[in-house]
């Protein structure tokens, strides 16, 4: 027999050997985890999101509640204001797209440190779908957040997203513009404010003042001249006119306030802009009230919706001081060009 081969025969079984000795030694990879969502509740069964945002060291702040109604999304910390439903879809579909593998630290002494303690945190999201889910969202590097369930130490990290893209305030969740009319399609224009009230007619010829004859408005303010005590109608600065549709008939809110008009807000004695839009087989009608001032905003409601919003004061500043002798000015001094 051929030593050589005995001795290359030993050797392999000796290598043999040493390998299975090394499988059964080596520390054994760490456990496979699969991905696996934080939010197991359906998307089609939320009825409610409450979302609290980051803590302070007077207080909490008010929760963030948006419910469902039999007619849609409504901002229930915001007296029951409709909330877009395109915005709140795009919440469920982030929240239902946190996917998580193994915790990064599964000990609560953990959770203050990576922002996802009870009283510590930058986001608390509570999820009602029959069941109740809440979820604890931490600021993190990058576009990571952590994560931790309520009732668990684990902590995970999901990519793609972070805490503060979850939209803690109702600002994030309503459809800001109120009023968004081609001023070149308006064809009558009324306005009624603490100065006064008048309206103005476009034809082929321009703007005009509307006669008391022509008036279709029923509401007049106290300290307002009644329309119907107006002068004949008369030609108006084009140019003035038209530069003052483009501001009353944009109407951009920039938070929401109640689901209802309430006496609080001041809208049954200000300002009442209203609009005709004529095209060529139809025409429409629409308008809005400004109220009271609090804190640097309006309440504003658009004619026909019951829900209030606040505008910034510079933006409906035109529609609270115009007169119509400043629009007639141009005219009787022959500057309008006509």
């Amino acid at each position: 027999m051929n030593v050589s081969r005995i001795n290359r025969g030993l050797a392999g079984a000796l290598a043999a050997q040493v390998g299975l000795a090394a499988v059964a030694w080596w520390p054994s990879a760490p456990e496979r985890h699969d991905l696996h969502p934080m939010v197991t509740l359906s998307a089609d069964a939320v009825s409610a999101v409450t979302i609290t945002g980051r803590t302070d060291e007077t207080a909490a702040p008010d929760p963030l509640v948006l419910e469902k109604t039999n007619s849609g999304w409504q901002i229930a910390s915001a007296g029951g204001y409709p909330a877009d439903g395109e915005k709140v879809s795009t919440l469920l579909e982030t929240l239902g797209s946190l996917q998580v593998r193994r915790p990064i630290a599964t000990d609560a002494v953990h959770h203050g440190a990576l922002d996802v303690a009870e009283e510590d945190f930058t986001r608390r999201v509570e999820i009602a779908a029959g069941e109740r889910q809440t979820l604890y969202m931490g600021a993190a590097q990058g576009s990571q957040v952590h994560l931790r369930a309520e009732g668990e130490d684990d902590v995970y990290s999901a990519r793609g997203t972070t805490a503060w893209s979850v939209g803690d305030t109702a600002s994030r969740y309503f459809e800001p513009e109120l009023v968004a009319v081609d001023a070149e399609t308006v064809t009558r224009i009324g306005v009624e404010n603490a100065q006064g009230a008048f309206a103005l007619v476009r034809d082929a010829d321009g703007w005009a003042f509307e006669g008391p004859d022509e008036s279709t408005s029923e509401e007049t303010l106290p300290s307002q001249t009644p329309t119907d005590q107006m002068t004949t109608p008369e030609p108006a600065d084009d140019e003035a006119v038209e530069t003052l549709v483009k501001a009353l008939v944009r109407l951009r809110a920039t938070a929401p306030a109640s689901g209802e008009r309430l006496s609080g807000h001041g809208l049954d004695v200000g300002t009442h802009v209203t609009w005709t839009v004529s095209g060529e087989d139809s025409t429409e009608t629409g308008g809005y009230r400004i109220g009271a001032l609090v804190d640097g905003k309006h309440y504003a409601a658009v004619d026909g919706r019951p829900e209030v919003a606040q505008v910034a004061e510079y933006s409906v500043k035109r529609a609270l001081e115009v007169t119509s002798e400043e629009l007639q000015a141009a005219a009787d001094t022959g500057e309008s060009g006509k």
